[in-house]
């Protein structure tokens, strides 16, 4: 998950990667409440091959995602 800025308006990125197909999506906004949503609605098969997801430097996205996603590691963004 990321945060980026496209034409001075923010844009939140995110690249889901299972086996070797990669889907791309954007999220309307950074809060906690949407990006639940989205995890959420991934189904649960899904949700059980995530081992890990590079986020910025959140507090609060870590600790949604180490509660929706318990078994993936929650890895800091390298460049953050």
């Amino acid at each position: 998950m990321d945060e980026h800025s496209f034409r001075g308006q923010a844009v939140y990125h995110g690249d889901l990667r299972l086996a070797r197909e990669a889907t791309s999506l954007l999220l309307p906004d950074d809060r906690l409440r949407t990006l639940e949503a989205f995890l959420k609605r991934l189904p649960e098969s899904v949700r059980k091959k995530i081992r890990a997801v590079t986020i910025d430097l959140k507090e609060s996205w870590k600790k949604l995602i180490q509660r929706v996603l318990p078994e993936a590691r929650v890895v800091a963004d390298p460049f953050h």
